[in-house]
């Protein structure tokens, strides 16, 4: 197994990208700018994998946030069809997730839909979230809904802030925690998991990012003092 902090060279990030689209049948949630480097300054990326006679037998990626060290995200765990079940993703997600505990982490975010994945998960410490395919593996002694209530407790004064992919970890919490109104924001189609399934975990950010990219919407972010997300606003544009 190796290890391959962010940025990465570009015949790599290739390489990465369609052993990904080969696995999943589809674009992984970050984008190969992020791998090559776009967003060092706001988050920790790295890159795990396994190698077999020479070709990628597995992956996956621990994202660590800059300005919220204590939450990370775990994604694009892949195992090639000729190597499935042979232990390399519980060898990588356990390293990943060993590095992120080392390193501070508190909490390891996950989103999957896979029963067998589920389980797998679980044998390592990731517990589900309630009305979501999102798994948390927490070093507090709580379930994961306990867990968000408190991540909010004691929060400060805020700021406003325009979007940044600093948030893309931070944001998670706010979004996965219970609210008592069914509709947290038409623009992104995003409900509450009290009435809605939320089926994303690390692709989330994207959905807010999209609201930007054609330059008729924006976002925002309400930050607390210590970093953590508590408000979120989008803006788009309709008809003239």
């Amino acid at each position: 197994m190796k290890k391959f902090e962010i940025p990465l060279e570009g015949y790599f990030t290739r390489d990465l990208f369609e052993f990904w689209v080969s696995i999943f049948g589809e674009m992984p949630d970050m984008t190969p700018e992020v791998f090559l480097g776009a967003e060092t300054e706001h988050n920790f990326n790295a890159v795990y994998v396994e190698l077999r006679d020479g070709n990628l037998a597995g992956t996956c990626g621990l994202t660590i946030s800059n300005s919220l060290p204590g939450l990370g995200g775990l994604g694009e765990v892949a195992t090639a069809p000729s190597h499935e079940r042979s232990g390399i993703a519980t060898m990588l997600c356990r390293e990943a997730s060993r590095d992120f505990q080392n390193g501070g982490g508190q909490a390891l975010f996950l989103g999957t839909a896979n029963p067998s994945a589920e389980r797998l998960y679980q044998r390592l410490g990731w517990q589900k979230i309630n009305g979501s395919n999102v798994m948390v593996n927490t070093v507090q002694d709580a379930s994961p809904e306990e867990y968000l209530a408190n991540f909010f407790q004691g929060t400060g004064p805020a700021r406003i802030r325009g979007a940044s992919p600093s948030i893309r970890i931070p944001i998670i919490p706010l979004l996965l925690v219970e609210h008592d109104w069914c509709v947290l924001d038409v623009n992104v189609r995003m409900y509450s998991t009290r009435y809605a399934v939320q089926r994303s975990c690390m692709g989330i950010f994207r959905r807010y990012d999209q609201i930007a990219s054609d330059g008729e919407g924006a976002w925002f972010s309400a930050v607390s003092v210590d970093g953590r997300i508590v408000g979120l606003s989008t803006a788009r544009l309709n008809a003239s």
